[in-house]
């Protein structure tokens, strides 16, 4: 839950007649993602329910799961390995629970969506992209642009020179 409205600051010893809650919720499956909706509403209830009161649950299906394709996933590392060898690719990295756009794009087509790696040197370490503090590494183009590359030579083989 990222936002809870409730009474107004002028009047603290006052029981407020609405509580509004807002957050996100996040799976990476489906299956979880319409459980996580379900039981929501019924935990809402339920609490409002022994409390005397009711509850109105809306839930908005914004972001679904970005799940990367395995032979895609297996030719982006390919080319990562190309790019900055091997020893430098983090290959079976854990879920995240972000919300991204491109996950839109793999429920319709099967791809990969990869992290390069830009970031955690300057001052304050690596920010989120989303952070106040985040700035973007001028110094990756050059590692992203050929990484690109290779994924050119890898689909395309000859056809890409």
């Amino acid at each position: 839950m990222g936002h809870i409205h409730a009474g107004t600051p002028g009047s603290p010893n006052v029981i407020p007649s609405e509580v509004l809650i807002k957050g996100t919720a996040r799976s990476f499956s489906p299956d979880v993602r319409a459980l996580l909706e379900r039981r929501l509403a019924e935990v809402a209830a339920g609490i409002a329910q022994a409390s005397g009161c009711t509850a109105v649950s809306k839930y908005h299906r914004r972001y679904p799961a970005l799940i990367n394709a395995p032979e895609q996933t297996k030719l982006a590392v390919e080319a990562a390995a190309m790019t900055v060898g091997l020893e430098n690719v983090e290959a079976n990295t854990a879920p995240l629970a972000g919300a991204e756009d491109f996950a839109f794009m793999l429920e319709k087509k099967p791809g990969a969506y990869i992290m390069i790696g830009n970031g955690g040197t300057g001052e304050g370490g690596c920010q989120n992209v989303h952070s106040p503090l985040y700035d973007f590494s001028d110094e990756i183009i050059t590692t992203g642009a050929a990484y690109w590359m290779n994924i050119v030579q890898l689909e395309l083989g000859d056809a890409a020179v």
